[in-house]
């Protein structure tokens, strides 16, 4: 007959003397640390959180002026400023892409506003798609065949003959007189044909400027009410918000969460669908909510460092 109690597996008893936590809230801490932190890095997480709450409410300030810009231009509709979407742009890797196929993290050449540097750029957001929509465009034709289309309040990089510098204008009110800017050259414009097409397009990109069939352009419109320097400074908090995202998720992540392919895109129809409580928020002073933000800044990494040294 097998004895069962020779055959048990006895524990293992050590001989040592218990010695409590030091403290209850440092082992709490460690425990949410190991349960919540997608990162493994609390401090990693820490400043992540601080500085997407920062770009946060700094990206709805941002949203909120264009919203507040748009609502004071009477020239505004929802159709300006846009890309036709058969138009191609110039990809990093020496291939070419339809500007409706675009998609998020897509790297592409542009042209810096001193007109004559090519940089390395990214898409970051399409903002508005319509596929099926009929538009007014202007299309520029060059003497050499190059050829773009733009809506009427979209700007564009030309040389001023009187001026003898590069500016942005309208499209509308571009005329033969001007020129294009291409990589490494200027071409004198052949002539301007208005008329209506199918499907236009409204991507952001990194740099504020796209290269669209080798010809130089704003992503901005002047229908914000605004020049396209300003608004670049004004979307600094999208781009802040880009880059953090996929730093902290991996460059494979969407920030946005969305490639539409057709209408509005969720942010902007968020915006404008809750416009009266932004616009509230955007006439509080700036600088009380620069304040606020310092001071739970300031907090929130004394509570950190407090809790840690615990």
């Amino acid at each position: 007959m097998i004895n069962s109690r020779q055959n048990a597996i006895m524990p293992v008893v050590y001989d040592l003397p218990y010695v409590p936590p030091s403290s209850y809230r440092k082992n709490r801490s460690a425990s949410i640390s190991g349960s919540y932190c997608l990162c493994g890095n609390k401090l990693k997480c820490l400043l992540g959180i601080i500085l997407t709450t920062i770009v946060g409410i700094a990206l709805v300030i941002a949203l909120a002026f264009i919203i507040t810009s748009i609502k004071n231009d009477e020239s505004t509709n929802d159709n300006s400023g846009c890309y036709f979407g058969g138009d191609f742009v110039n990809l990093v890797n020496g291939n070419y892409r339809r500007i409706d196929q675009l998609q998020v993290g897509d790297r592409i050449w542009s042209l810096a506003n001193d007109g004559q540097t090519l940089i390395e750029d990214e898409m970051i957001l399409m903002m508005h798609a319509e596929s099926n929509s009929s538009i007014s465009f202007y299309t520029f034709m060059t003497f050499d065949g190059h050829f773009l289309s733009l809506t009427g309040t979209h700007y564009i990089a030309v040389i001023d003959i009187e001026l003898n510098k590069t500016i942005y204008m309208q499209a509308s009110k571009v005329t033969n007189k001007h020129q294009l800017l291409m990589p490494n050259r200027t071409v004198k414009i052949n002539k301007i044909i208005q008329s209506f097409r199918t499907g236009f397009y409204s991507p952001l990109t990194t740099s504020g400027n796209l290269l669209v069939n080798n010809i130089s352009t704003s992503v901005y419109v002047a229908s914000y009410g605004v020049l396209p320097e300003i608004l670049h400074r004004v979307f600094t908090p999208i781009r802040i918000y880009y880059y953090l995202m996929r730093w902290l998720f991996g460059n494979n992540y969407n920030p946005f969460e969305s490639n539409i392919t057709y209408g509005l895109h969720p942010l902007p129809a968020f915006l404008k669908a809750n416009e009266t409580t932004i616009r509230f928020l955007y006439n509080i002073e700036q600088n009380m909510i620069l304040i606020i933000i310092m001071t739970l800044t300031i907090y929130l990494s004394q509570k950190y460092i407090k809790r840690n040294a615990i």
